[in-house]
């Protein structure tokens, strides 16, 4: 239940979850069953959201995704990833977009995928975790002091990418 912080946070630590790549993308496995489609269902997208501000959670999910960073130079996305998992790192980009825009993305990859919803559900639950994460007490999602603030509401992912390429090549040649 996403709601019991106490069952949550004595779990978390048995939790196995591993990250693998594979042919060129990132896998997720729990309990070495590949749960790399179900994580981004609006219903675990909603759990995440809730779980994400007890300190329990923030402990392992810090852990294991410094854990991920550790393996090779990689770009990492996340939303506390340049503030609190690698304030270090050599560029760090806060990438955002509108709700709408994000929800118009977000509705065309479930659809796709033949989950039925609606875009106004998608946005709802996009602007309730837009909201969660900014004012959890936890590693609250803002941008890093040093972040270079990337607007990609207007961009596809080609040129997201492509843009995000040249903003690191500036940052660190």
């Amino acid at each position: 239940d996403p709601q019991d912080e106490a069952a949550v946070s004595a779990h978390c630590g048995e939790a196995d979850v591993r990250v693998r790549y594979e042919n060129g993308e990132q896998r997720t496995y729990l309990g070495g069953e590949d749960v790399t489609g179900l994580i981004r269902t609006g219903e675990v997208s909603a759990a995440a959201s809730a779980i994400s501000k007890w300190a329990a959670v923030r402990r392992r999910m810090v852990a294991a995704q410094r854990e991920i960073a550790a393996q090779a130079d990689m770009l990492i996305d996340g939303r506390d990833i340049g503030t609190v998992i690698m304030p270090d790192a050599d560029c760090k980009l806060f990438v955002f977009a509108s709700a709408e825009a994000r929800a118009r993305r977000r509705f065309k990859e479930l659809t796709e995928k033949g989950r039925e919803c609606t875009l106004e559900e998608v946005l709802r639950d996009i602007e309730e975790r837009d909201k969660n994460d900014r004012e959890r007490e936890i590693a609250p999602c803002v941008p890093a002091e040093d972040a270079v603030m990337f607007d990609n509401s207007e961009l596809d992912f080609d040129g997201t990418v492509e843009e995000a390429l040249r903003i690191i090549r500036e940052k660190t040649e």
